[in-house]
């Protein structure tokens, strides 16, 4: 099963590479040669009559442009002239999304008019190019820049050939040889871990990038963009209290019965965000009372184009706890929960904004204060506190991203560490024995089955050591590094991973993890290692806080110079020991049942599921909380190893 497996994902590999190693052709859209426009069926010019075009022989053949015939646009003095006066049409065929510039021959007849497009698909989007016409009777070149402004595909076009004002009623501009460019050189970047949604707003007093709607009797609090004194479709912001920077954005509503209201925050200048390599939502909420998490609203994704253009909605309740007055609240909701509402909804290259909607009709007031909304690629299990190291080079294109530990240093590292969310720990990593002084990078760059928790980055280099000589190297038996500052009530569960490429020989490592009791070991072969974990449960530290974690050449080594390694750790606290990696404890379990899926935070376990009268309905896995089960709508109470949830299905 794990060869079948492989072998799909290294053909869906090379799909990717060559789909992503594809190019386009540039192509001329229209040069007017055969005395026609060519490019559409219909020119709507807009306003309507406010200009008069031709196809037309050239006026000035220069050596920027030396071809006959051009397309010529002459205003008419409609004594209600219009700056932004011009055409849009449909083209007769799409373009499709990849291409990177617009380059269009233009010459104006006066000092003044300048060209301006505007481009409609997945994105309608109207800009300036990247260089203003400057001369009068003499062609040039007008370069606009799609790529920079998020276009993709291109089924409407705009020109504004005389885009001025004050507006010169006798103006002529020519347009000719518009050509789509697809630039080889422009290399794309790498996709970012996090986009940022919210973080703060221009205005202290309202969002512009927002907007609201309300159904009485039901009511959501905004204000007039041109006077924040009085009501209006904006949401409001406020200076205090804020989760970062310098305002937050404040959330107020009433859902009444019979009544709807809903609430859109947007990026700035309502950018279009490609979330379909991320993976969570995430945001900050803090309410001034104590509040129950059934009052709060519902959340979906607004897209810019696409049929549907929203997914489904999602309860803000299942991703959280009761809220505690006046306290900051971390929301995290995996954007599988979204297209799972909805599979219908496939527009997730041009998301728009967060949707905030009426949930349960409870006919009383709340407050809810956001902020920090980000969309983020993480492999962190909602819900679930670990930190995550990642043993390696220094190499800035090997350091892990999205809250991991890189630890670099393989002679002294001192290393502060932060959990899954980005928050301190408290707790210190010590290289004591010092691993070999150098870094091995031939480690796999593509996991499978259990190692698929860990990135790229963590996975393709590695801390080693040498247990025989090294060519003038000495032995180094053994390399170990302490984690101090941990809670000596607690567990810790160590999930470990390395790997070394293109070798024949077993290079196997026994790791040996040391607190209050007798250590455990496990051992792991790192020879092309591309999917197999060792795990080491259930450590108490030591009264003082502190364990102990030894690498060493394992048992079946046969390389000569018993080379160990160690590429990525997974560490998480848990309140009593297990049999597997739960969430604390102290932590109340959250669940809820939505479309075939059973979600209870990051459980991993056995569930059963039972109706009011205590019938077993179903009884599966559930792994890092997720589990298939079908539902009747009903309440049912669904038992863990860490309590009981009671569930409604809808």
């Amino acid at each position: 099963m794990k060869k079948t497996i492989f072998t799909l994902l290294m053909a869906f590999t090379l799909l990717f590479v060559a789909k992503a190693t594809t190019t386009l052709d540039t192509f001329v859209l229209d040069d007017f040669e055969n005395g026609q426009v060519n490019f559409t069926t219909t020119v709507n010019v807009n306003p309507s009559a406010s200009m008069d075009i031709a196809v037309v022989d050239n006026p000035v053949k220069d050596a920027v442009n030396s071809s006959n015939k051009v397309w010529e646009w002459k205003r008419y003095d409609t004594g209600d002239n219009q700056g932004w006066a011009g055409f849009w049409a449909t083209l007769t065929e799409e373009i499709p999304t990849g291409y990177h510039r617009i380059e269009i021959k233009y010459l104006r007849k006066n000092a003044t008019s300048q060209l301006r497009i505007k481009c409609a698909g997945a994105i309608s989007k109207e800009f300036n190019p990247t260089n203003q016409a400057t001369k009068t009777d003499e062609w040039e070149t007008i370069v606009f820049d799609i790529y920079a402004n998020g276009i993709k595909n291109i089924t409407t076009l705009s020109l504004f050939p005389d885009y001025y004002t004050p507006v010169d009623v006798n103006a002529i501009a020519y347009i000719d040889d518009i050509t789509i460019v697809y630039d080889e050189s422009i290399v794309p970047p790498t996709p970012p871990t996090k986009l940022t949604l919210f973080d703060n707003s221009a205005s202290d007093l309202f969002r512009d990038q927002s907007w609201m709607n309300t159904t009485a009797p039901s009511t959501v609090t905004g204000v007039l963009w041109s006077d924040p004194t009085q009501p209006g479709d904006k949401l409001p912001v406020v200076t205090s209290p804020v989760k970062a920077g310098a305002n937050a954005l404040k959330l107020e509503w009433n859902s009444a019965t019979g009544g709807n209201w809903e609430a859109l925050v947007a990026g700035l200048e309502w950018a279009a965000f490609d979330v379909s390599t991320m993976t969570h939502l995430r945001f900050w909420v803090n309410s001034p009372v104590d509040l129950v998490k059934t009052a709060l609203p519902k959340i979906y994704l607004q897209s810019h184009s696409g049929t549907p253009n929203i997914t489904g909605n999602v309860e803000l309740g299942n991703y959280v706890s009761n809220l505690t007055a006046n306290t900051w609240t971390q929301v995290i909701v995996p954007l599988a929960d979204f297209w799972a509402a909805d599979p219908t909804f496939t527009a997730k290259d041009v998301i728009k904004g967060l949707f905030f909607s009426q949930n349960a009709a409870d006919n009383a007031a709340h407050i809810l204060y956001l902020d920090e909304i980000t969309f983020n690629l993480s492999t962190v299990v909602p819900g679930e506190v670990t930190t995550l190291i990642d043993f390696g080079s220094n190499s800035a294109a090997l350091m892990s991203t999205d809250n991991w530990n890189n630890v670099t240093d393989n002679q002294a590292a001192n290393v502060a560490l932060i959990d899954n969310q980005g928050d301190a720990t408290g707790a210190t990593l010590l290289v004591t024995d010092p691993f070999y002084n150098g870094y091995n990078t031939s480690g796999a760059s593509l996991t499978t089955g259990d190692a698929a928790i860990f990135p790229s980055t963590a996975t393709s280099d590695n801390f080693f050591g040498n247990g025989g000589v090294f060519g003038t190297t000495v032995a180094n038996p053994e390399g170990i590094f302490t984690i101090s500052g941990l809670d000596a009530t607690k567990y810790y569960s160590f999930t470990i991973f390395a790997s070394r490429a293109n070798v024949t020989n077993i290079r196997d490592a026994q790791y040996t993890i040391t607190g209050a009791g007798a250590g455990k070991s496990a051992v792991l072969n790192a020879s092309n290692n591309e999917s197999e974990v060792v795990k080491i449960m259930n450590i108490m530290p030591t009264s003082a806080g502190v364990i102990t974690f030894k690498t060493e050449a394992g048992p079946n080594n046969t390389s000569a110079e018993k080379f160990y390694f160690l590429g990525a750790v997974k560490m998480t606290e848990t309140g009593n020991s297990t049999s597997v990696i739960n969430p604390s404890a102290e932590k109340a379990l959250n669940g809820y049942y939505q479309n075939g899926v059973l979600r209870i935070d990051d459980y991993t376990g056995i569930v059963k599921v039972y109706n009011v009268a205590g019938k077993l309905i179903s009884e599966g896995q559930s792994v890092f909380g997720y589990m298939s089960v079908k539902l009747e709508k009903g309440i049912y109470i669904a038992n863990t190893s860490l309590g009981n949830i009671k569930l409604i299905a809808k």
